[in-house]
């Protein structure tokens, strides 16, 4: 599971440099109302992963959750469409973004959430590894190996939305002076 960490925090830093790398103007750019900015971007994927393993107390101490045959279909249904080009609403009011969040913040808070997380991996034996001790909204209760997986396509996702924002930014820049 160390690998899938760090590919996480490979993808983070990627995502975080690419953010970093334009004018704060184009972090708060929205190309349309309803629509996010960058920044807000980065807050809902650190408020997404923050909901979605809670505060990441030891796992030998967290009780197992029940998985129903709708749960794994639930798991599927949620990969699936974060793979996808699908829109949808976000499954969580506690996952959208406020839009009240500086970069420099939002960063700290997100690698001391996932410097927590790696000690909770590290710290875990195989079996708490398989056991379904978090909870997405949609998907159900999560092994921390399926919930790594939600996290690597989640945040897969919203890298490429990122790219396409500041994409748009770049093109509308001559009609933004």
């Amino acid at each position: 599971m160390t690998n899938q960490l760090d590919r996480l925090d490979r993808l983070r830093a990627s995502l975080l440099a690419e953010v970093q790398a334009v004018p704060p103007s184009a972090r708060t750019w929205r190309p349309a109302p309803g629509t996010w900015s960058a920044l807000e971007i980065v807050e809902h994927l650190v408020l997404a992963e923050e909901e979605v393993l809670g505060d990441l107390q030891d796992p030998a101490s967290q009780p197992a959750q029940t998985r129903t045959a709708r749960h794994w279909v639930g798991f599927a249904l949620v990969l699936g469409v974060l793979a996808s080009p699908i829109r949808v609403r976000i499954p969580s009011p506690g996952m959208q973004p406020t839009g009240a969040w500086m970069l420099g913040p939002l960063e700290t808070r997100w690698d001391t959430h996932h410097r927590r997380l790696r000690t909770f991996v590290e710290h875990a034996r195989p079996h708490d590894l398989r056991r379904p001790i978090f909870a997405h909204p949609v998907a159900g209760p999560l092994s921390p190996r399926q919930a790594l997986w939600m996290l690597e396509v989640h945040l897969r996702l919203h890298h490429r939305q990122l790219r396409r924002r500041l994409r748009v930014y770049r093109a509308a820049l001559p009609t933004l002076s």
